[in-house]
């Protein structure tokens, strides 16, 4: 029968040596179901306690690996239905116009004819200004025309003189919608110097229309209808 080892043998490569005995592999023998701490420390993990098991422990859900995962938005609230930060009005482009119009002076017939005084030669300059625009929009596009064509046959000062001119009538058109903006008066084309004046109709808003060339304001149409919608307004 071979020698048991003892609590002083020493442990060489997971393998205990009696100081007795040829080097055996030690084995604990559980009493009691209780397993020895030697066991535990068999050479290689290869020995197995005979105490008592651990229950296993609960796998997590599928592809979770374990780990807890908290939400990266748990602070937000949950989404509920928008709700606008106005009144309907406030989407309404037809409502911001009204409300504009209703902020701004408006004319009677006989004042609308007797701003025309001051507003008819600021007009006819406008329309002026746009047509030397266009003249010089077409000198300054053949200009281009020859520079892209030979490289020569133009002088520095052209370029120049061409970009002013330009420059100058843009100037011009802008300063004279902004005197009749002042007043209160719409430009509504450039071209034709066509103006309306906001009005009153019983309890609607309108417009009276007048453009360079008419001797009066006589026209009236609707916020929505424009030039093509004018009627004659009835005599006073």
């Amino acid at each position: 029968m071979p020698t048991p080892c003892r609590t002083h043998a020493r442990r060489r490569g997971g393998r205990t040596r009696c100081p007795s005995g040829p080097t055996r592999r030690c084995r604990s023998r559980a009493r009691g179901g209780a397993a020895s701490p030697s066991a535990r420390r068999s050479a290689g993990g290869s020995a197995r306690t005979t105490g008592t098991r651990r229950s296993p422990r609960p796998r997590s859900p599928r592809g979770s690996r374990g780990r807890s995962r908290s939400p990266r938005c748990a602070n937000v609230a949950p989404a509920g239905p928008t709700v606008p930060r106005g009144p309907p009005e406030a989407f309404d482009r037809r409502s911001r116009r009204l409300d504009h119009i209703r902020e701004m002076r408006t004319y009677t017939h006989a004042e609308a004819n007797a701003a025309l005084d001051e507003l008819r030669p600021i007009a006819e300059r406008m329309v002026a200004h746009r047509r030397a625009l266009l003249e010089a929009q077409i000198k300054q596009a053949q200009l281009v025309t020859r520079i892209a064509g030979n490289g020569g046959d133009f002088t520095p000062g052209e370029v120049r003189d061409a970009a002013d001119e330009v420059t100058r009538e843009v100037a011009g058109i802008a300063e004279c919608v902004r005197q009749i903006n002042e007043a209160g008066v719409h430009v509504k084309d450039i071209d034709e110097g066509l103006l309306d004046f906001p009005a009153r109709r019983g309890d609607e808003d309108v417009l009276l229309c007048w453009k360079v060339g008419e001797p009066e304001v006589a026209f009236w149409h609707g916020l929505e209808e424009g030039f093509a919608g004018r009627k004659p307004l009835p005599p006073d």
